[in-house]
């Protein structure tokens, strides 16, 4: 039997729109989460793009780790960079396009509790 583990959450797909200053796509407290996990799609007129970023701090600096990205468009679609700091208590998941075309951004995201 599967049981589920304490202290996950799982937030809700938010949307967004974004240019090429970092832009915080998802926040989470650091008081009540450790690590976060995101599945993030972000479109682009007809380009796609999907990866995954695992996040995790220690109270005053967070760590980052992407993987699995995948794009519908290589050539002609610039991939974002994510990054991920730490402001008034709170984890942020910040995302950078690399052209100054607006793209929407969806964050699916599983953080586990301090």
């Amino acid at each position: 039997m599967i049981m589920p583990v304490a202290g996950v959450a799982l937030e809700a797909v938010s949307a967004m729109d974004t240019e090429t200053s970092a832009s915080t796509v998802a926040t989470h407290a650091i008081a009540t989460f450790r690590s976060v996990n995101y599945k993030v799609q972000v479109t682009q007129g007809t380009d796609y793009y999907q990866s995954e970023i695992n996040v995790v701090h220690d109270g005053s600096t967070a760590y980052i780790s992407e993987f699995g990205m995948i794009n519908t468009d290589p050539s002609g679609f610039s991939n974002p960079t994510f990054s991920a700091t730490i402001s008034s208590g709170n984890l942020l998941l910040q995302v950078a396009m690399a052209s100054n075309a607006s793209a929407t951004i969806k964050v699916l995201s599983t953080a586990t509790t301090v």
